[in-house]
């Protein structure tokens, strides 16, 4: 026994190996497999798509789907909403999954077709003047008369990363909005 490894032997060709005609740029047989004799060292090609299901034909697309998500903020950034009715400290809805990105004219949007059925659920024979409801925040601002396309929550929701403070994450946060009754329709209802 030596502690030499075995010689090498030399054969006069390589391994056969087989390769897809898929795999070739232009999927057509090479040139010498077109007059039906094989060259003397080309293997037989496998036919088309031998082994492969038609998952394997969207490797590609799949790849560049997942590198895209892969650098992509979460697909929805959204906040809750609490919305009151002033006077009336039983209507009181909770709004889950709204867009954070949503301008102080869809929050009144959002605010009175959540608030307006309760309403007329609370007293259904009152004539209430739905139009003259306001939508306020809890710093009292009126979103009716803020006209600024930008989104209203947004900064809000923005806070410095744990990790590098120079950049901000989002953060879901719920805020507090008003629908207000006017003084006057509300002492008419207080009479009715």
């Amino acid at each position: 026994a030596s502690i030499n490894p075995p010689q090498v032997v030399a054969i006069p060709r390589g391994p056969d190996i087989v390769v897809p005609s898929t795999w070739h740029a232009n999927g057509s047989l090479p040139p010498s497999h077109r007059g039906g004799t094989l060259g003397a060292h080309e293997p037989p090609l496998l036919p088309p798509h031998a082994g492969y299901t038609s998952q394997h034909s969207r490797y590609s697309q799949e790849h560049q789907r997942w590198a895209r998500w892969s650098f992509t903020s979460p697909p929805a950034e959204t906040i809750m909403l609490k919305i009151s009715a002033h006077y009336e400290a039983n209507i009181c809805e909770g709004k889950k999954d709204i867009d954070a990105t949503i301008s102080a004219q869809d929050l009144v949007t959002v605010a009175l077709e959540t608030i307006v059925p309760k309403v007329k659920t609370f007293c259904p024979t009152f004539p209430w003047w739905f139009n003259k409801f306001v939508v306020r925040d809890t710093d009292w601002v009126d979103l009716g008369a803020h006209h600024s396309p930008l989104p209203y929550f947004y900064p809000q929701c923005l806070q410095p990363a744990h990790k590098n403070p120079n950049s901000v994450v989002f953060k879901s946060k719920q805020f507090q909005l008003y629908v207000v009754v006017p003084a006057a329709q509300w002492h008419e209802y207080e009479v009715f």
